[in-house]
């Protein structure tokens, strides 16, 4: 059975989503040429979700906390064999919760100070939005904009909001399943939202705001588009400077014994 009521982790009726996960293409890049060490195409898997430093990020179902940091949570429902083993890294948190199990709606954390928002990364791959999807939750209202400098990038921006009759749809069913909103289909992820806090499109539920309230207040000062950065290439940076300063501090101290 489907777990039923997930939510997603930040207010969406006061912030939005950023980069969803997908490939992304420099100008005057070939899409045929694998050149991501250069930084020059590159794969993000992660689903990026934009708000204000300090906003609340709940869990959005059960699950247990197994690492700090960097924040890492395991899904403690049942979802489809593809995610059964799936863990979920949380970056551009400071983390709340401590180690062990955490019930929805629980406090996970804040958005770190001087970051944009949180990313969600699934350990099995770009499988983040199928899964959610898998919950009844659904990215409504995200466009493809055009990012100066690339030829091809993700959809950008949106709502994660409850499908309408779906799982994560757990409002009066006389409103949600049977109403003027549960008559038509879903809307299809290229649809616009212009105004956050606009009731919810036609086929989705009006996403709720109390849970998020409790932990203080959300809210995304900043709607301009993040400039898109490889993560990858910023890993293996901060490896190779790692390796750097261990290298000199060896150094350093072999020195300061020779004069011993």
């Amino acid at each position: 059975m489907t777990y039923a009521c997930a939510i997603a982790p930040l207010d969406q009726s006061t912030t939005s989503l950023g980069w969803s996960p997908g490939s992304y293409v420099r100008y005057p890049c070939s899409l045929l040429t694998a050149t991501s060490a250069g930084g020059c195409s590159w794969h993000d898997e992660s689903l990026q979700f934009l708000a204000n430093p300090g906003s609340p990020v709940v869990a959005p179902f059960p699950l247990v906390v197994t690492s700090l940091n960097p924040l890492t949570v395991r899904p403690a429902i049942e979802l489809p064999r593809v995610f059964a083993d799936a863990t979920i890294s949380i970056n551009g948190i400071t983390p709340a919760a401590v180690r062990g199990p955490l019930e929805k709606g629980g406090l996970l954390g804040r958005v770190a100070p001087g970051q944009r928002g949180v990313k969600w990364t699934l350990s099995t791959g770009p499988f983040i939005v199928p899964m959610l999807a898998s919950l009844g939750l659904d990215i409504v209202g995200a466009t493809r904009p055009a990012a100066r400098g690339f030829r091809l990038t993700p959809v950008f921006g949106g709502r994660l909001l409850a499908r309408a009759g779906g799982p994560a749809d757990c409002t009066n069913p006389l409103s949600s399943l049977r109403g003027l909103r549960g008559l038509r289909g879903p809307r299809s992820m290229g649809a616009r939202l212009l105004d956050l806090g606009s009731a919810a499109p036609t086929g989705y539920v009006e996403p709720p705001s109390g849970v998020y309230g409790r932990y203080g207040v959300s809210g995304q000062t900043d709607v301009s588009i993040p400039e898109p950065t490889n993560q990858n290439l910023a890993r293996r940076a901060s490896a190779a400077g790692g390796g750097l300063l261990a290298l000199v501090s060896a150094s350093v101290l072999a020195w300061l014994a020779m004069r011993r």
